[in-house]
C-alpha cells in the first residue's frame, strides 16, 4: 500500500505539474501539494486494475504577484488532470486552489496554515516559496477555526447520508471515519495538544486517555479506541470494525457533546445550556464587520434577487450565512428529543435549495444544508 500511495502521489504531482505548465507557462512560480497526500496519508483503495483515491489531491497554483489568474476558474484544468491519470489506472479528484504569494503570507492562524507550512511539497519551482506561509507554535492556532472544521465535517457526513444508500453507503462511510479523525483534531486544537498528522493525533489521544485528563467532552477511552480503527481506515484502508448504524450514531453523539463544549469554551456560557441556545449565544456574539462580510461574500457567490434580498433581510440580525447553516446542520444531524420543524429549519438557511429540492424530511434537509455549504461557503473564511 505505501509503495502504491507514493507511486500514485508521484503521478498525480507529475500530471498536475505537466498540465499547469502547458496552461499557464511563466505565470506560475510554484505548485504545491498539500493535504493528506502531502503528509503520506491518503486513503487509497483498489479498483479494477488501478487505484481510486478516497478524498480530494488537494493542490496549491501559485502564480507570480500580477500574473493573469485563470479566468474561468481550475475545473477544467482539474479534468485534463484526471483524464491524465486515468489512463494510469488512478482515479483521484483533483482539487487546484490559484494564489498569489501574497495569500500565502496573509494566512490566517488556521489548521490549514500550519499543516502547509509543517507538510507542504512544493514539487515543482521555487523551492523557498512556503516560507512565506507565517510560522506560529500549534498552541497560537485559532479555536473557531477548529470548531468550523468539526462543522465543515457534520455537513460532509450529513450530504453523504443523504443518499438512496443512507448511512451504509461507502461514501458515508469514509465521512464518518473523516468525522471522528476531526473530531479528534477539533478536541486537540482545544486542548494545546495539536499534532499535524492523524497518526500523530491518535497516539496523543490515546496517551490522553491514560492519563485520565479532566478536560475533555467525554470519556477519552472509548472515543480513542475508535480514533484508532479511523486511523487505521484513513492511513491503510483496514475496513472499520463497527456496523454502520452504530458508528453513524456514536459519531452523533460524540459530535453534540464536543459541539456544546466549545461553544461553552467560546462563549463563556452555560454548561447546564443547550445546544441550540449555545449556538444562538455565539451567533449574537459575533461582530458586525464580521457578519456583513460573510453576507457581502454570499451575494458575491449566490447571486442576489429582490425575493432573496428579502429572505436575507430577515436572516441577518440572526447570524452570518455560515453560522446559520452550521446551525442548521447540526440541529439536523444531532437529532434533539423535539421533532423537526423542516419549514422553519429550511426558512433558516440562506439559500431555499434547487426547486428539485423540496425540504420536508431528512434526506431533502440534508442536500438542501450541503447546497447552502457548497454554494456560499466552500473556500472561503467568510
Amino acid at each position: 500500500m505505501e509503495n502504491c500511495s507514493t507511486a500514485a502521489t508521484s503521478l498525480i504531482a507529475a500530471n498536475t505539474v505537466r498540465v499547469c505548465g502547458d496552461r499557464f507557462g511563466t505565470a506560475l512560480r510554484a505548485v504545491v501539494l498539500t493535504g493528506s497526500l502531502a503528509r503520506g496519508e491518503g486513503t487509497w483503495v483498489r479498483q479494477g486494475e488501478g487505484w481510486r483515491l478516497l478524498g480530494d489531491a488537494d493542490l496549491f497554483l501559485v502564480f507570480h504577484s500580477g500574473a493573469p489568474m485563470p479566468p474561468e476558474g481550475t475545473r477544467a484544468t482539474e479534468e485534463a488532470i484526471e483524464r491524465a491519470l486515468a489512463k494510469d489506472d488512478v482515479v483521484a479528484h483533483v482539487s487546484l486552489a490559484p494564489v498569489y504569494p501574497e495569500f500565502l503570507a496573509r494566512m490566517p492562524r488556521h489548521i490549514a496554515t500550519y499543516e502547509l507550512r509543517a507538510c507542504g511539497r512544493v514539487v515543482w519551482g521555487d523551492a523557498e516559496v512556503l516560507s512565506l506561509v507565517p510560522k506560529f507554535s500549534a498552541a497560537e492556532l485559532s479555536r473557531e477555526d477548529a470548531w468550523r472544521m468539526l462543522a465543515n465535517r457534520i455537513i460532509e457526513q450529513l450530504e453523504a447520508a443523504a443518499t438512496d444508500e443512507g448511512v451504509l453507503s461507502a461514501r458515508s462511510q469514509y465521512a464518518t471515519a473523516k468525522l471522528f479523525l476531526d473530531m479528534a483534531t477539533s478536541y486537540l486544537v482545544f486542548t494545546g495538544l495539536y499534532q499535524p498528522a492523524y497518526g500523530q493525533r491518535a497516539r496523543v489521544l490515546q496517551q490522553a486517555a491514560r492519563d485520565h485528563r479532566a478536560d475533555a467532552p467525554f470519556p477519552l477511552a472509548p472515543f480513542a479506541e475508535i480514533l484508532r480503527a479511523a486511523t487505521a481506515f484513513k492511513l491503510e484502508a483496514t475496513p472499520m470494525p463497527y456496523a454502520p448504524e452504530r458508528l453513524w450514531a456514536d459519531a452523533a453523539r460524540y459530535a453534540a457533546a464536543l459541539w456544546a463544549w466549545q461553544l461553552v469554551r467560546l462563549t463563556g456560557g452555560s454548561p447546564s445550556s443547550g445546544t441550540h441556545e449555545l449556538m444562538k449565544q455565539w451567533m449574537r456574539q459575533m461582530p458586525w464587520k464580521a457578519r456583513l462580510r460573510g453576507w457581502a461574500s454570499a451575494a458575491r457567490r449566490g447571486g442576489l434577487n429582490a425575493k432573496l434580498c428579502l429572505r436575507w433581510l430577515r436572516l441577518v440580525p440572526k447570524g452570518s450565512p455560515r453560522y446559520l447553516t452550521y446551525a442548521a446542520a447540526t440541529e439536523l444531524f444531532f437529532q434533539d428529543p423535539d421533532p423537526v420543524n423542516w419549514p422553519i429549519l429550511a426558512a433558516s438557511l440562506p439559500l431555499p435549495g434547487t426547486p428539485a429540492v423540496e425540504p420536508h424530511n431528512w434526506q431533502a434537509m440534508a442536500k438542501n444544508i450541503a447546497f447552502n455549504y457548497h454554494q456560499l461557503l466552500e473556500s472561503t473564511t467568510a
